[in-house]
């Protein structure tokens, strides 16, 4: 049996299995009495093995290779981006087999339109009688051109610098290399810092759309293990790729400057997001808060790897200017809890920093 296995690819393997039943494949590989292998046939089934994993490999090459081109050509400008997202699109809502296609030709599908991908003019038809193809027709005349989400084409073009970088981080992690990407993360970071104004409503949508070329792409398995999947993720990018290094080298004034850093930007991406709101005093209010939940933050990880004096000094002057009854009990709790040695609950970015926010 080894012999025939040995001249057979995997896919016509599997091409000869495929629709067999599992009754035919008990028939096929009926039971045998118990036999070790011998020292050849050992060296036999090392050498498929080999291949096989040699095949896979270069296959594999070739397919993550063909994805950084695409992406590379979506990163060059905004159209090129929102190209990328609508041949992913209707790559999924053609494909007949794929829950998207068979929800959009039973009507159900509308809600990814009005509620995820609706342009400014709403989703578009229900008929259920509609083709895939004329679902997906609707579906582009709803979310492009002057329809599209403003600053949707930014947005994109941003996160697909960011899924590029994650495969390259995805591809050194598989090999155990350390790539250092910090350099890349901060130059995206500071051009979405730049743009928020213009893709901060956009960005969230933008990281799941991402979800939907990987899938396109076929490298849905490349995703790193220390770095977020999506670039709206501020807090996990920085508590797993920025500031992570840091706090391993006990670096107080490397620490700080990148808490510094990670507040400012995550205000002004804040602000972005206010800037329609016409209760300013409440955009003012939540700005506030924001500000002192993330001194309070940095206060307590700088504590936590060794600066505790300098720690203590600022929350006390930081505890003195709040005026929230609620917010300065949980200071003076936090700062109990870190004087007495308590251990402190993790940060949000700790516990959004994984893939529960990618």
């Amino acid at each position: 049996m080894m012999s025939t296995i040995t001249h057979l690819s995997v896919s016509s393997l599997f091409r000869s299995i495929g629709f067999i039943s599992l009754t035919s494949l008990i028939a096929v590989f009926p039971a045998q009495a118990q036999e070790k292998m011998t020292e050849d046939a050992k060296k036999e089934a090392m050498e498929w093995i080999k291949q096989v994993e040699a095949g896979y490999l270069s296959e594999s090459a070739l397919r993550i290779k063909r994805a950084e081109a695409a992406i590379l050509t979506a990163c060059g400008s905004e159209n090129a981006a929102m190209n990328l997202y609508v041949e992913a699109m209707k790559s999924r809502m053609l494909n007949t087999s794929s829950m998207v296609s068979r929800m959009f030709s039973s009507g159900r599908g509308v809600w990814m339109m009005g509620a995820r991908g609706a342009g400014r003019n709403g989703g578009g038809s229900s008929n259920n009688n509609q083709s895939p193809s004329s679902m997906f027709s609707a579906w582009r005349k709803a979310n492009t051109g002057s329809n599209a989400r403003p600053g949707l084409k930014k947005a994109l073009q941003l996160q697909f610098k960011w899924l590029l970088l994650t495969i390259k981080k995805s591809e050194a992690e598989k090999r155990e290399q350390d790539l250092d990407v910090r350099g890349s993360v901060m130059t995206i970071l500071d051009e979405y810092v730049a743009n928020a104004k213009d893709v901060a409503e956009a960005m969230s949508f933008a990281a799941s759309s991402a979800g939907i070329v990987r899938e396109h792409l076929d490298i849905a398995d490349l995703r790193p293990q220390k770095m977020p999947d999506s670039l709206s993720n501020i807090e996990g990018i920085y508590a797993q790729v920025l500031c992570e290094p840091y706090k391993t080298a006990k670096d107080i004034e490397g620490l700080r400057k990148m808490w510094q850093k990670r507040i400012a930007s995550e205000l002004a991406i804040l602000n972005a997001l206010n800037a329609n709101n016409k209760d300013t005093k409440n955009s003012a209010t939540e700005a506030a808060h924001f500000m002192l939940k993330r001194q309070m933050e940095r206060e307590r990880e700088c504590y936590e790897i060794g600066d505790e004096v300098q720690a203590v000094n600022n929350l006390k002057k930081i505890i003195v200017t709040m005026r929230e009854p609620s917010d300065k009990q949980s200071a003076i709790k936090m700062m109990k809890d870190m004087v007495s040695g308590k251990k402190a609950e993790s940060s949000a970015g700790d516990r959004q920093g994984g893939r529960s926010r990618r």
